[in-house]
């Protein structure tokens, strides 16, 4: 009855399209990064403070718990919650630099990489740096003070915050940059405001906690409330906004940020510096801070073991069991203040026994390369993990003469703890190591056991001077050991603050601050193994910036905890309930477009496994007859398109729609939605003799790969191929070969294995043995043919392996130094495919474009458009969701054209933003025709 009263009361102040109860809604919202699950009783997704206000006074009638969640990437359990979760991922999104880009203003909802690509123009970022800033949104960077691997404490949210604007439990709403915000705190919340000063001038007048809390903030700490608000600054209101920097939505909800920005070295060169042992090691770490390095990082022996399977390190086998490492970086304004900085290095150098000589990079491929095995330390040793256990990370921090003795003594207690695979890293300049290790939680015994561990780990830290949490937030695992790095005064002093504004205790219970001794080893998430795709997943959460349905349903990783949760529920109605609700949420709308492991930092591919789940589900009737007679195939998709446009020309495209959803509900068949905004069918070329390069025109281009009154893309190709002299070799045989794409995302394994092989010994002849290249023209369907290797026999394998396969992109950017062009745009838009960026072709595809347009834009949210091939006309919402971001970017770039590399994203494109998406292919024809 409880539960439906407060569902009523939500609905009613927010709308019932912003409360979300279903079971699959509740449940993939139950985990975030940590060890910890909470299934909540709501999920509500607010869009403004008076929604905020109402959440906050509903919660206190019913007396039932709130938490803010923002990314979901929280390591401490600050995300989850068993009353009302408030999301934020796909709202409160607002986001202006200001001030020549010294200033940015951003809602909760913006993602910290985001931020910092809007600051990219003015030469600026925001301080924080943490490894997860492309998936963490600014509400959890401000709710847990982020800083990061170069901002150390100087640069981190605390430090560079300008002003917030708050919504207080009571309801009252306070902005820190508003002059006027003082006047009103003492008007609206008279007690607070007297509290506070009362507050501060209590601990002003005691010396001893003054010293303690100065000592506490020199190096990263992250425990507890920031009482140094209550020294570093006078108003009231600026005490207020700086404490709630780091108080992990337990004192109120932040609805707007506005930070300081620091200035952006764009120069910078790195080095993996390799010592005989740990002491070397820390003992370089101080010449390397005062030499300037902006980053000095610290990775363990088993760290480097972890980091396998990159040219970018050195061979496992020649290193002896003590090696120690640094990854250091030093960054300038220019290239000549760089090599300064690397000649003054020089002695340094020289004077450090080093296991090989160091070699400083400025390759950025090299040094992305470098940061992305170090950022993917943590979810790496989640890939390594035995099936059913969980990964834990831990950062710690201590000064500098304690930093040695500090991991030499970690590393012993891990060892004797049973945790010898562990790994230590993190940032050694300032002091703070982090460590990962693999637990069990299957029993009362493997819990007690690392309670223990807790127990010795807090008393190791304390001992070296150190923090118990640096940059990661108290939340619930360290709650219980608060008082042991504060003392009785400073907690009692967090107590006040905590009940001063949040009396009933319904923020975020028993995160920071808890009287649950226990509450560390209580609510421990369930990994129960389930599919060999993803075990492997740690839910990080660093997969959902990408995903297509991300705004609609589900994310990859929500897929994952939505079938975990069936894999080990033991209430039968709700695991009905799931199956039923996955088929729309978890299957239908999954563009399976694989972005996801391009940001997964272990390669889960998440759509991988909904094809094989939808495989599983039984493909469509005949597909294996259609991939046998595919050129049959082929010349029919093309005349259903033909027919489709002239069905729309006659009836209109809403008349059309109308038509076919009346034989979706007569026939229960997947008929797509027509979209006139589909090309149209490209004749296929004759064939041809070339030199350079074999030609395979895709299907999806011959079916609906032209636009309106423009020459054929292939064509277009093939021209452009002649005038750099690099003729390519169109075959005869085209028709019936098909890549198996359209098979594969139907999930028929069968007829995507006998396409994909039919065109591996097609193209192996036609590139005579794989000497020529192949140059498949759709991004999408060179990428699917790459991605077939693993479904097909050795000896196609083998063959595919040898070959050259590449997009248009790829073969455009080959051949663009031979081309003569004009510039023909002023401005363009670039939308990359998802499998543009699978092939690795971004860069690629904004050079071709830059050789023909004065200035070229991506946009910052571009990834997947949802397309997917048919899947947009079957689930239209799909890249609707997919697209908002990127279409108000698109609409407020103002360009004078627009292209993509894909005939469906390029529908799909146009639709979705109402301007005309022409093949890439025929920008550089364009110009190439300009300057003849």
């Amino acid at each position: 009855m409880l539960e439906s009263l407060l569902i009523l009361d939500l609905e009613q102040a927010l709308g019932a399209d912003a409360v979300l109860t279903r079971a699959i809604d509740r449940i993939s919202r139950s985990s975030d990064a940590s060890f910890y699950r909470k299934v909540p009783a709501v999920v509500v997704e607010p869009e403004a403070e008076d929604e905020i206000a109402a959440i906050l006074s509903i919660s206190r009638k019913h007396g039932i718990p709130v938490t803010f969640r923002a990314g979901g990437t929280s390591l401490s359990g600050q995300s989850i919650t068993d009353g009302i979760l408030v999301c934020q991922a796909n709202r409160w999104r607002h986001v202006s630099v200001a001030d020549d880009g010294q200033h940015l203003e951003c809602g909760p909802g913006l993602r910290g990489g985001e931020a910092n690509a809007h600051l990219a123009p003015y030469g600026r970022k925001i301080g924080p740096d943490p490894a997860s800033i492309d998936s963490a949104m600014m509400g959890g960077i401000i709710a847990n003070n982020a800083s990061g691997m170069c901002c150390g404490v100087r640069h981190n949210a605390y430090h560079t915050l300008h002003s917030l604007r708050m919504v207080l439990p009571s309801g009252t709403i306070i902005d820190s940059a508003d002059p006027e915000a003082d006047t009103l705190l003492k008007a609206q919340e008279p007690l607070l405001y007297h509290k506070l000063i009362a507050l501060q001038a209590e601990v002003q007048s005691n010396p001893a906690l003054v010293a303690k809390i100065r000592r506490a903030f020199m190096i990263k700490n992250t425990v507890g409330y920031a009482l140094n608000a209550l020294l570093d600054h006078r108003s009231p209101v600026q005490i207020l906004a700086h404490l709630m920097v780091g108080s992990e939505g337990t004192l109120g909800f932040v609805s707007r940020i506005r930070l300081n920005t620091i200035a952006v070295a764009p120069y910078r060169a790195t080095a993996l510096l390799l010592y005989p042992d740990l002491p070397s090691a820390v003992g370089a770490v101080s010449q390397w801070t005062e030499a300037g390095a902006a980053a000095v990082e610290f990775l363990d022996r088993t760290s480097l073991r972890t980091m396998t399977g990159s040219a970018a390190l050195p061979d496992e086998s020649t290193l002896s069991p003590e090696v120690t490492a640094l990854l250091v970086e030093f960054h300038a304004a220019d290239a000549d203040q760089l090599t300064r900085k690397l000649v003054a290095i020089r002695t340094d150098l020289a004077a450090q026994s080093l296991v090989r000589p160091a070699a400083f990079t400025t390759d950025a491929r090299l040094r992305a390369e470098l940061w992305r095995l170090r950022k993917g330390l943590f979810p790496a040793v989640g890939a390594r993990k035995a099936s059913g256990n969980t990964v834990i990370i831990e950062d710690v921090a201590f000064p500098a003469d304690q930093l040695c003795g500090a991991l030499l003594a970690l590393r012993a207690l891990l060892d004797r703890s049973g945790y010898a695979d562990a790994v230590i890293f993190g940032h050694a300049r300032d002091g703070n190591c982090h460590f990962v290790l693999e637990q069990s939680f299957h029993t009362r015994d493997h819990v007690s056991a690392y309670e223990q561990f807790m127990a010795e780990l807090v008393e190791l830290v304390l001992s070296h001077q150190g923090t118990l949490k640096a940059e990661h937030g108290t939340g619930r695992n360290m709650a219980p050991f608060v008082e042991a790095q504060w003392g009785e005064t400073a907690t009692a002093l967090m107590w006040t603050i905590k009940n001063l504004l949040d009396p009933e205790g319904l923020l975020n219970p028993g995160v920071i601050l808890s009287t649950d001794p226990a509450i560390h080893i209580r609510d421990l998430k369930p990994l129960p193994a389930v599919d060999p795709e993803v075990d492997a997943c740690i839910e990080c959460g660093f997969c959902e910036r990408v995903c297509p349905s991300r705004a609609l349903t589900l994310t990859p990783r929500q897929r994952i905890v939505v079938r975990r949760e069936l894999a080990h529920t033991q209430d039968e109605a709700i695991a009905e309930e799931l199956r039923v609700q996955s088929q729309y949420d978890l299957i239908d709308t999954c563009a399976a477009d694989g972005m996801c492991s391009i940001a997964c930092p272990v390669d889960i591919n998440t759509g991988r496994l909904v094809k094989r789940l939808r495989a599983e589900a039984g493909a469509p009737i005949g597909m294996t007859a259609a991939a046998q007679h595919y050129g049959m195939v082929r010349a029919g998709g093309a005349a259903a398109v033909q027919v489709g446009h002239l069905a729309s020309w006659v009836l209109g495209e809403s008349g059309l729609n109308v038509l076919l959803s009346g034989a979706r509900a007569l026939t229960a068949a997947p008929i797509p939605r027509w979209s006139s905004t589909l090309h149209r069918p490209t004749p296929l070329p004759s064939p041809q003799a070339g030199t350079a390069g074999v030609l395979i025109p895709s299907c999806i281009g011959s079916i609906a790969g032209q636009p309106r009154g423009e020459l054929s893309p292939t064509t277009a190709l093939l021209e452009l191929s002649e005038q750099a002299q690099q003729p390519l070799h169109v075959p005869d045989g085209i028709r019936p070969q098909c890549c198996g794409l359209v098979f594969d995302s139907k999930g028929s394994t069968d007829g995507r294995r006998i396409a994909a092989s039919r065109l591996v010994d097609a193209a192996w002849e036609w590139s005579e043995a794989g000497r020529l290249p192949v140059i498949v023209d759709v991004s999408s369907c060179a990428h699917a043919l790459l991605e077939s290797r693993d479904i097909l026999p050795e000896t196609q394998q083998v063959r595919l392996d040898a070959m050259q396969v590449t997009d248009a992109v790829g073969w455009l950017h080959h051949i663009l130094p031979a081309l003569s062009l004009e510039k023909v745009e002023a401005h363009v838009v670039l939308h990359p495919t998802c499998s543009t960026h699978h092939l690795g072709l971004v860069e690629e595809m904004r050079a071709v474009a830059e050789a023909a347009a004065q200035r070229v834009t991506i946009p910052i949210n571009a990834s997947c458009c949802g397309m997917a091939g048919d899947r947009g006309l079957l689930y239209p919402d799909l890249p609707k969701a997919a697209l908002q971001e990127e279409v108000a970017q698109i609409h407020e770039a103002k360009a004078d054209a627009h292209y993509s590399c894909s005939p469906f994203c390029e529908a799909g494109l146009a639709q979705a933003t109402g301007t005309t998406w022409h093949p890439l292919v025929l920008l550089l024809h364009k110009a190439a025709q300009a300057s003849t």
